[in-house]
């Protein structure tokens, strides 16, 4: 048995896209340059968005590299929103089934199953 590899490696890289696409986003406000009244109003607004997420991305990526060695989060933490999206607990099992011809070769399962 092991525990699943994926718990922080996927929310951290949906993260680091995620971030990836406001800067770009960032980079295509700034070339647009000064615009004239309501447009220049909404693109300041549209920019300013994207930095407050530019920096809670940063916050969130820097949180979850301090879980790097980890591949579920404890049960004294189930209650911690920041880590929502990481399952308690959680094992994966391989499982490899013999099948009943001998031409055939066996096939691994991998299987995730609550702790008992």
């Amino acid at each position: 048995m092991t525990e699943s590899s994926y718990a922080f490696t996927v929310p951290s890289q949906l993260l680091r896209l995620l971030l990836d696409e406001d800067q770009q986003t960032i980079r295509e406000l700034e070339a647009l340059g000064t615009l004239l009244g309501p447009v220049e109003t909404a693109r300041r607004r549209r920019h300013q968005e994207c930095l407050a997420r530019v920096q809670q991305y940063h916050e969130h990526r820097a949180f979850l590299d301090t879980f790097q060695r980890l591949t579920f989060k404890p049960s004294r933490l189930k209650k911690n929103k920041d880590l929502a999206m990481v399952a308690t607990n959680l094992h994966v099992q391989v499982r490899t089934d013999i099948p009943p011809s001998p031409f055939l070769s066996p096939v691994s399962r991998v299987c995730s199953a609550p702790p008992f």
